[in-house]
């Protein structure tokens, strides 16, 4: 909920504070940096406190950056809001996937495909909420501090594994080039699904109105959240690097098809569909090629990864701007394109890979 109610907010936020799309843009980009900046140090927090304490420290910092949200009355102290909501989302995430990836090893596939359709369910709530209270941006805002709170009593019950072990040498020439190569996939991935949720309202306004694209944005999410329900036992008899190749590969026709406006919104809902098992599937890619240092390698491929909407949400908004709407689908598919290559790529280096 806390990632999914912000794009549809961006023309109600925009229009209260009196700013363009290009400024608003960057409550995006601040949410995803210090998203970026949490996952970046949430392996050592969990090596240093656990992952009991860690998880309800993000809880509470996220539950305060939404509540700073429903009360800021300037932009600057809203973008403040947001990045706090982008730290207690980054902590939040990281430890919940390193859990399941830490707790069943080789086997998480499905587990983690499980977590991340759940995650879905309150990316299909937010926007659902956004159109059921716009103009009134804030309420959501107000929902999801609440909501943290409450979740915050079941981070202080999870269980702690056991510690890693690796061990070839951290600065090995072949565990980098895997960091890297899973460090770009991510990025291009969290561009395109965070392109398509934070911008598909932005896109589709135009031609179905403010509130249908609102509830559109929420289909988006609801494709991804079905999309990882399915492949709970997809994962369990596929590798992980050839699921996650085939996803890419469907992902770029669907994200094309948002291209002609007639039929967009089946594209975002077919481009969901399709992006529904990267994320989670190249978590359990990276314990297969990365054994024993999911901890290491997981957070700094995510939080390098989170600078994807850092960078590419100016962008699009920019282009927004000075092109219009109709410039979204035509960046979504430029990125969808590159995210394919890397996938390719990653794909051919890795194979038969497990790095100690």
């Amino acid at each position: 909920m806390a990632q999914s109610i912000l794009g549809p907010s961006l023309a109600a936020i925009g229009e209260d504070f009196g700013i363009e799309a290009a400024t608003v843009s960057l409550a995006v980009s601040v949410l995803f940096l210090g998203a970026a900046v949490a996952i970046l140090f949430s392996g050592w927090l969990v090596r240093r406190f656990g992952y009991r304490s860690v998880l309800a420290g993000a809880l509470a910092v996220m539950a305060g950056g939404a509540l700073l949200m429903t009360v800021a009355g300037s932009w600057p102290l809203a973008l403040t809001a947001a990045s706090l909501v982008g730290l207690g989302f980054g902590m939040q995430n990281v430890g919940t996937n390193l859990l399941i990836v830490r707790s069943f090893g080789l086997r998480s596939g499905p587990a983690v495909n499980l977590l991340s359709a759940l995650f879905g369910i309150g990316c299909i709530i937010g926007p659902l909420l956004v159109g059921l209270l716009l103009p009134d941006w804030r309420l959501p805002f107000l929902i999801v501090a609440i909501a943290s709170l409450a979740a915050l009593l079941v981070g202080l019950g999870v269980p702690e594994p056991a510690p890693e072990k690796a061990t070839r040498a951290a600065s090995s020439p072949a565990l980098i080039l895997s960091v890297l190569g899973f460090v770009v996939l991510f990025f291009f991935y969290v561009s395109g699904e965070i392109g398509a949720a934070s911008w598909e309202a932005t896109h589709l306004t135009p031609h179905y109105g403010a509130e249908q694209a609102a509830y559109l944005t929420s289909l988006f999410w609801a494709a991804l959240t079905v999309g990882r329900f399915i492949a709970i036992p997809v994962s369990a008899r596929l590798q992980p690097a050839t699921l996650v190749l085939a996803a890419s590969a469907l992902a770029l026709p669907a994200v094309a098809l948002t291209l002609v406006p007639g039929i967009a919104p089946v594209g975002y809902l077919l481009f969901g569909l399709f992006l529904a098992p990267i994320f989670p599937t190249t978590l359990v890619w990276i314990q297969q090629v990365l054994p024993g240092r999911s901890e290491t390698a997981i957070p700094v491929t995510m939080s390098a990864a989170n600078l994807g909407p850092v960078l590419t949400a100016p962008v699009i908004g920019l282009g927004v701007t000075n092109l219009g709407p109709d410039f979204v689908p035509v960046a979504l598919t430029s990125v969808t394109a590159l995210l394919l290559l890397t996938s390719l790529l990653q794909f051919r280096r890795t194979r038969g890979q497990a790095l100690n």
